[in-house]
């Protein structure tokens, strides 16, 4: 990948599970794990589209610098497609509806995001949830009929080799997702974030 440049790196995954654990592929893991680029992955169960195609954007967002480095690609490829984009954050436990002072707290936060972001054509969906992370997401996700989900990885910490076989939440996502789904990593910069057309196959 340091050879080419590469902008972004496209990948399809196996997605396939077994024995109640979840698989994406070696080669797919090593890369979404070590690309300086963002990486966009796409699943067995991820039907066929084109970027003309992508209306609904949905970014999964826990404040983390990954995460928040992620929005910025969701931001501008919402703006450049004129797509519908939604933040979610989830928060994980067992309470399927959080303490509406948490809910609050963690909406103004989401807001003070949105207003750091350029403009876009429609104002962003606030979403905020509680309840096991990936499932959440994958919930929202297809109940907006999403066309692409944004998250952040950490790198060898979310994707080492032994971590991943017991399910991190962005390897979750990344093998169940009904939609292609876009990763990057904290501080790793990209000509994508001054060019955000995005073609998926």
């Amino acid at each position: 990948m340091e050879k080419y440049k590469a902008d972004l790196v496209i990948v399809g995954t196996s997605g396939r599970a077994g024995l109640g654990k979840v698989f994406l592929g070696s080669v797919a893991e090593e890369i979404i794990r070590d690309a300086a680029c963002p990486v966009l992955t796409v699943g067995a169960n991820a039907s066929g589209m084109t970027a003309q195609d992508i209306k609904n954007i949905l970014c999964a967002i826990d404040f983390s610098q990954e995460s928040l480095h992620a929005s910025e690609y969701a931001f501008l490829l919402a703006q450049e497609h004129k797509a519908h984009l939604a933040l979610l954050h989830v928060v994980g436990g067992s309470m399927d509806e959080p303490p509406s002072h948490a809910v609050q707290l963690l909406s103004e936060a989401l807001r003070e995001l949105i207003s750091l972001q350029p403009q876009l054509s429609y104002e962003p969906e606030i979403v905020v949830k509680g309840g096991p992370v990936a499932d959440r997401i994958l919930e929202f996700a297809a109940e907006r009929s999403a066309h692409l989900v944004v998250m952040g990885v950490r790198g060898v910490g979310a994707f080492a080799s032994q971590a991943s076989r017991f399910g991190s939440i962005a390897h979750e996502v990344i093998s169940r997702s009904l939609c292609p789904v876009l990763t990057a990593h904290a501080g790793k910069g990209s000509p994508l974030i001054d060019n955000p057309t995005l073609y998926v196959p």
